[in-house]
């Protein structure tokens, strides 16, 4: 998802809020792997990963 020009989301689904030890390591996995700049917990029970676009500097 992306939420404007300069920042991305994914938001997995996980039914009910409820998950297991091995789905939240994945998850960080995947946060870690593309380096998420923010994991949150939204309040309708879902994880929140976003990255931020690096922007390239002038010279």
């Amino acid at each position: 998802m992306q939420r404007n020009k300069q920042s991305y989301a994914i938001v997995p689904h996980i039914p009910g809020g409820i998950t297991d030890p091995q789905t939240l390591r994945k998850i960080a996995d995947v946060a870690e792997k593309y380096n998420a700049a923010v994991l949150k917990i939204t309040s309708a029970q879902r994880i929140w990963l976003e990255w931020y676009r690096v922007r390239a500097e002038k010279e």
